[in-house]
């Protein structure tokens, strides 16, 4: 371990790993660490399990792993499935040394043996079970077609956090790893529509007692609610004939209040943080120049933390106007007459829409930098299935940017994150 850290202290200097199959505990937790924290957060990373600092990110949660891999068991679940992402990295960035099948064999191995321990499971849920799964999760999303036992991963961790209450996640490294999961929980409340107890106020409030948070944990902590607005709409939808008006109004109003705060979040973020900026051939220029009719010019940002709460933000304020625009042409007898009339106009919805989801697209070229390592491409799929499935809804005059959305797609494949075609292009 002391070995490990002092490398992670000395900004992650290369460590050569002659065998991988072979590989120690401790090495299969490097190749995880350097191939997935971007560069420039590598030296912000803590092995201290009592470092309850706010992590500049929510991706580093990895730094946990090379603790546990100190003290782990080779035969237990957690080194299985460290190996089966370890293995799932090196197959992509190291072909010649792990092949395809050996990372599908490990990666058999190590769901075999997490179902086998879960189903056995009598102990409080524990810092190897959480990294075991989210080290799965992670590897699932390096293998074609593997978005739903992804989901089933995601439900499962959230059962089991739910069950232990929010004062076991306050410090240590069930802290730092309640931190990584929390936004696969909430983002997966938006995919699915569902209620998640992330929304409680004791949620967002006692795991993080003692310590700070990052903007997109406080991001996070507010947007949580809206999943159960998105419930409630699919509620109304199946028997709208029995949708009392109050019901109507309040949940339609629900969302035009979260416009508007999201408005005001993003207004706020880039007076205390730094707007996005423009770079074009011309060079830089303000992000309120932007056209968002030029598919060719690239959103920059202060931090990958910035990147990632702009897109999610904006992906989010797209959900609520798609929300508004279906619960107004089902109620229109019940809310034309008291929402903002902006949002009872076809045009102004599709306008919003489509530029909310053209910045998302300018903002790939950012996150899929080498430079984030997996991180910055992981971060992209929510919102560029939100803005993908907004171009090809809007049909004609979109074909460019549904084009540049494939695009993008190819290109996470060919970084490695080969569920990702399948999680853009579902239905």
């Amino acid at each position: 371990m002391e070995l490990l850290a002092g490398h992670i202290h000395a900004n992650f200097a290369t460590i050569k790993i002659p065998d991988i199959i072979s590989a120690s505990p401790e090495e299969l937790a490097f190749i995880v660490v350097e191939n997935y924290i971007p560069k420039d957060d590598l030296p912000c990373l803590s092995d201290d399990s009592n470092n309850n600092g706010c992590s500049r990110i929510c991706g580093s949660w990895v730094e946990v792993l090379p603790r546990l891999a100190n003290t782990s068991s080779q035969e237990g679940v957690f080194f299985l499935s460290l190996k089966a992402l370890a293995f799932a990295i090196a197959s992509y960035k190291y072909p010649q040394k792990v092949s395809r099948l050996d990372a599908t064999t490990v990666y058999s191995a190590a769901i075999c043996a997490l179902r086998r321990q879960l189903a056995a499971i009598s102990q409080p849920f524990n810092a190897e079970l959480a990294a075991s799964i989210m080290c799965l999760s992670l590897a699932e999303g390096m293998f074609p077609g593997m978005g739903p036992g992804i989901s089933t991963h995601i439900k499962g961790v959230g059962q089991l956090m739910k069950a232990h209450g929010p004062n076991h996640y306050q410090a240590g490294l069930l802290h730092k790893l309640f931190v990584g999961f929390r936004p696969l929980l909430v983002i997966d409340a938006f995919r699915f529509r569902e209620p998640t107890f992330l929304a409680e106020k004791q949620w967002a409030s006692i795991p993080f007692a003692f310590s700070n948070t990052s903007l997109m944990q406080d991001f996070l902590s507010g947007v949580a609610i809206i999943p159960n607005y998105l419930h409630a709409v699919d509620q109304l939808m199946a028997n709208p004939d029995d949708g009392s008006a109050d019901n109507v109004s309040e949940v339609c109003f629900a969302f035009v209040e979260w416009i508007d705060r999201l408005e005001q979040w993003e207004q706020m973020l880039e007076r205390e943080e730094g707007a996005p900026y423009e770079i074009s051939s011309e060079g830089e220029h303000p992000s309120q120049a932007i056209n968002p009719g030029i598919t060719g010019h690239t959103l920059w940002y202060p931090c990958v933390t910035m990147a990632n709460v702009c897109t999610h933000l904006w992906a989010i304020r797209i959900v609520c106007l798609k929300e508004i625009d279906k619960l107004r042409a089902t109620f229109s007898n019940i809310l034309e007459a008291c929402i903002p009339a902006k949002f009872c106009s076809v045009e102004y919805q599709q306008n919003q829409v489509l530029t909310l989801s053209k910045r998302i697209c300018h903002s790939m070229e950012y996150l899929l930098q080498d430079e984030l390592k997996f991180f910055g491409p992981a971060s992209t799929v929510f919102p560029l299935k939100v803005a993908y499935d907004s171009f090809r809804e809007c049909g004609r005059g979109q074909e460019g940017y549904i084009k540049f959305c494939r695009s993008i797609v190819s290109r996470l494949d060919a970084k490695g994150l080969r569920s990702i075609p399948a999680a853009i292009y579902a239905q």
